[in-house]
């Protein structure tokens, strides 16, 4: 199974060093493809949210995106689309999301018998639009 990593920034490759941790666990093939973005994707490449990091996140089925930490008022990120034209995004977060056409992420919440007293049967997913205002 590959899965595409984006390590992030600020604590991101910690966390993604721990997930990954836990899914070996699992005992499932993983086969991991480092994507740069962020600073690592300045560092080789000059830009946050290289064109190579898109593709190469389109081409796997699955990715683990750390946090990416932006200074207020700095985290505007400009794309350069296939036929050469430009878009300029308010975010690093929100520039990978709508390159990637992403829309929600699904938060499920459910209760546990002897531990969530009486939302014990609870099971529901909240869909959180991801767009900022879109």
């Amino acid at each position: 199974m590959r899965v595409g990593i984006l390590k992030g920034n600020g604590i991101g490759p910690e966390i993604v060093e721990a997930t990954q941790r836990v899914l070996l666990a699992t005992g499932l093939p993983f086969e991991w493809d480092d994507i740069p973005v962020a600073d690592e994707a300045i560092r080789l490449c000059g830009h946050p949210l290289p064109p190579d990091t898109v593709q190469r996140l389109r081409a796997v089925k699955y990715a683990i995106k750390a946090p990416f930490i932006v200074n207020k008022l700095e985290g505007r990120v400009t794309c350069t689309q296939p036929d050469g034209s430009r878009i300029t995004y308010p975010s690093l977060n929100n520039a990978v999301r709508r390159e990637l056409g992403l829309f929600v992420n699904p938060r499920p919440i459910r209760g546990y018998r002897g531990v969530s007293g009486r939302h014990a049967e609870l099971d529901i997913v909240v869909m959180r639009e991801i767009t900022e205002d879109v």
